[in-house]
This record gives structure tokens, sequence and C-alpha cells, in this order.
């Protein structure tokens, strides 16, 4: 019992010292930025600590690009910032301007003037090599030693911390700050919104499901049906050939199978799809309108699955999100107009922003590569595009024997595309070894 309650107060310990750590970063450093595309990398660091003292952000002189990055980001931290918020979002009303990105001596020397007197952390994350190489020389030549540097390290969700020690730099041990693995506690400061604003995007108009409010609850009357009809579609495969058919031309059906136009009929429907029950065919006949019902269909069966396996677990969610640029001039020049749409994508509590891309049919190798350029254009390194399948895992393995199956054809073709374009792919059952809650655990780093 003594070794129990011991073991406790070594923890509470450790707490306090951790607490006390970061409270001293909060009220005596300055956070340094350097600009840079991926803006949700100097925006974290805002959420992790509440900085108290004027901020420093480093920007490259006469840069039309760097110019919109600074103007992501101040916008955005203008717009969340407020009375309640002090100073964590306040950014600083002169920012420090290097002449040339690749000049290492000149930022060397233009950061030493500006940062005298001050312990600053400084955060390494968006810059270039140069930039980096001038702050460690900075640390080692001056040797500040109060100083920090913070390296954001996105996919595994953990935070480096680095210190001079002597002529070198040595990293900081978890058991001091306590970010082994940092998730952002503060939802209403990292969502889908503020992500696309910080790449110059706004999120138009969400889809018709906001998943938003169901994060830390249970809505099992509105998912089960669709949880349900997803298990028969990955056992029955004659069902699952049925709903691919359901894309395709009356004059391109193999004989026996039903085209859309049955959706429209409730009788004629039940006949075609009596494996259903009758809240699951109301699922599919919502759709009955569109030009690829089943791909529709399909959109809601993997956002349903995924939600599944990352409610609790995660910052945000969408489903069809419809973007546009956020800056005036850009929409003009786009015709006002959407300039893409995210099928399925989610934000996690490490600024990880994945985007999942639903294919019920064919999909060209320069869609997938938009896809890619799209979700890192939103977020960078931290963006995770992913292409899923109604095939299962033992299809994907083995995709040319489906070359002369007619409905399984394009999804064939969509995901050698996806492989070309470099793109993850997840089956309806999963990926590889792994079931699909298992997939989507490790994607996410769950």
């Amino acid at each position: 019992m003594a070794t129990k309650e011991k073991s406790e107060q070594d923890g509470q310990a450790k707490g306090q010292e951790v607490l006390a750590w970061r409270q001293k970063i909060e009220q005596e450093y300055t956070y340094c930025m350097i600009s840079t595309l991926n803006q949700m990398v100097n925006y974290l660091p805002m959420l992790l600590f509440d900085f108290k003292l004027p901020k420093m952000y480093v920007t490259l002189k006469d840069s039309v690009l760097n110019t919109t990055f600074d103007r992501n980001l101040k916008k955005n931290c203008q717009n969340i910032g407020g009375n309640d918020t002090g100073n964590r979002f306040a950014m600083p009303k002169e920012d420090i301007i290097i002449a040339d990105v690749n000049d290492v001596s000149s930022i060397q020397a233009t950061l030493s003037q500006k940062c005298k007197e001050k312990k600053v952390l400084w955060n390494i994350t968006g810059g270039q090599r140069p930039f980096v190489m001038a702050v460690f020389e900075l640390l080692k030549a001056l040797e500040r030693k109060d100083d920090l540097i913070i390296y954001m390290e996105g996919n595994s969700g953990k935070p480096t911390f680095l210190e001079v020690e002597g002529d070198k730099l040595k990293k900081v041990e978890p058991d001091t700050h306590g970010f082994e693995r940092y998730k952002i506690g503060h939802d209403q400061w990292l969502t889908i919104p503020i992500a696309l604003q910080l790449m110059g995007f706004n999120d138009g108009e969400k889809g018709a499901v906001d998943y938003t409010c169901w994060l830390n609850s249970e809505k099992d009357d509105e998912t089960k049906p669709y949880l349900s009809l997803r298990d028969k579609v990955i056992k029955e495969e004659n069902l699952r050939k049925k709903l691919l058919a359901l894309n395709k031309k009356r004059k391109d059906l193999p004989p026996g199978f039903c085209a859309k136009e049955v959706l429209a009929n409730l009788e004629e429907a039940r006949q075609c799809f009596n494996e259903l029950s009758e809240e699951e065919l109301e699922l599919l006949r919502n759709h009955k309108s569109q030009n690829y019902p089943f791909g529709h269909l399909l959109e809601k069966l993997f956002a349903q699955a995924i939600f599944e396996v990352v409610k609790g677990h995660i910052a945000d969610m969408g489903v069809n999100i419809r973007m546009r640029y956020d800056d005036e001039k850009a929409d003009e020049e786009a015709g006002k107009k959407q300039i893409d749409e995210l099928d399925i994508a989610i934000l996690t509590k490490t600024g990880q922003f994945a985007v999942f891309e639903v294919k019920s049919g064919d999909m060209e190798s320069d869609v997938a590569k938009s896809t890619k350029y799209t979700t890192y254009s939103i977020a960078g390194v931290y963006g995770k595009p992913i292409l899923l399948s109604p095939l299962l895992r033992s299809q994907l393995i083995n995709l040319d024997t489906l070359n002369d199956e007619a409905l399984y054809k394009q999804s064939a073709s969509a995901a050698r595309a996806a492989r070309r374009a470099q793109l993850p792919i997840i089956a309806l059952d999963g990926a590889g070894d792994e079931d699909f809650k298992a997939a989507i655990k490790k994607l996410l780093h769950l």
C-alpha cells in the first residue's frame, strides 16, 4: 500500500514539475515563427501554450507567396482572437524581414538583433534549411542556454524540444515537457474551417451531414442502418455487384442486373434489392435522382464506418466540403465558384488533415494527383490523401484478375490510378492484413 501511495505522490510531483515548465514557457518566452505554406505548424503551438509575451514573426522580403501565407495566418488569428483569449493569438505589429532566404549569415545577424534580452522559443518546423541552420548557429555562437527550439512532427504527434549544451543541441526529454504525444484540448480552435483558412481556403458550404456535433456522443439510431448495410455489402458479393451496376447506363449493364431507374419505383426496388431491410433500401433510394446512386451512398457508408472508429478521438470531421478561395481577388478569378470538393475530411487532435476520396467507379491519374495536391496545399506534410474503394482487400491484391469483370473493371482502374499517384488505398474491409478499424487507426495514428 505504501508503495502505491509513493508512486501516486511521485506522479503528482512529476505533474507539478511539468506544469511549472509549461507555465515558464508561457510567461517568460517569446514565440518565434517563420512564414510557411503550411501555417498549421505555426498555429499549433499557440494551442499548446498560452503565450503572454509579444511574438516574433519572420518573413521574406518582397515575396508574393509569403505575403499570402502571412495573411492566411494573421487573418485567422484575428478572427478567433478576442478579449477572452488574451495574447494567445495576438500577432506582432511588425514582422522581421529577411532579404535573402539562402543567406545564413544575414539571417543569423538579423535574428541576433531581434532576440536581444529575450528568451525565445524558436519554431523551426516550417523553416527552410538556411533558416534552421541560422537558428542553430545563433544559439550555439551566443550560448543562448535559455532558448528552446520546437519542431512539430505531424504524423507521430510528438513535438521535439531542443536546447543548447556547449557547442551542441540536445533533446529535452519528454519527462520534462510532458508532450510525449500532444493532443489539442481546445476543439473550438482546431476545426476544419480553421485548417482551410490557414491555407487560404474557406469551406463554402458543408455537406448535409455535419459530424462535428457527434464527436463525443452516440447516435445509434442514425448510424445502425448504414453500418448494417455496409456489412451486407462486404459479405454479399452479388449485392455489391448490383449496387455497382446502378452506376452504369442501361445499355452497358450485364444481363440480370437492374438499372438505376429501378430505384424510382418502390416495389421494383424491393424486388431488385430483396437482401435489404426497409431502412437500408430507403438509404439507397435517397440517391435515386443522382447520376451515380451507389457512389453517393458509398460516401455515406464509408463516412459512418470511419466515424465509428474515430469518434471521441479527433478534432473535426466533415463530408462533401465545397472549397473556395478565401482571398476575394483569388475567389473572383475563380469565378466565385468552388475549386474542389472533399468527400470526407478529418482533422486530428495533432493537427493532421486527412482527405478521403471515395470512388465507386473510374478515376483518372490526374484526378488522383489533384486529390493529393489539394490535400498537401491545405496541410502540407501534415496532410494525408486516401482513396476509399468499393473493392475488398483480397481484390486489391490481385487487380489483374478483375480485368474481365465488367462491374469491377472501373474500380480496379481507379485503384491503379491511385497507386500511380502514390495514394494509400483502403478497401471496404480494410487494407493489407488489417481490418477497416485497424487500417484507419494506423493511418491517423490514433
